[in-house]
């Protein structure tokens, strides 16, 4: 899992579930912090359709191992 919160700006995160297609999006702002979570098998990709800097504070639950990435690589529709 990987937890996502906007610090500072706003950003569109879009998630597509890998195994069902299911996509959805929301949008994270500085003024709103809150935190929303990636589940496994969700493909994601974040924008910043705007013309300032945007923040994000990103969590992981498990050290990155490049030797053993668990990344997964999904052309995700936006």
């Amino acid at each position: 899992r990987e937890w996502f919160c906007c610090l500072h700006g706003e950003c569109h995160i879009i998630t597509t579930n890998v195994r069902t297609g299911k996509q959805s999006g929301i949008t994270l702002s500085g003024n709103n912090r809150e935190f929303v979570t990636i589940d496994p098998y969700e493909a994601h990709i974040i924008l910043n359709p705007y013309d300032r800097e945007c923040e994000l504070l990103i969590i992981c639950n498990e050290e990155y191992d490049p030797d053993n990435a668990d990344t997964i690589t999904y052309k995700a529709k936006q």
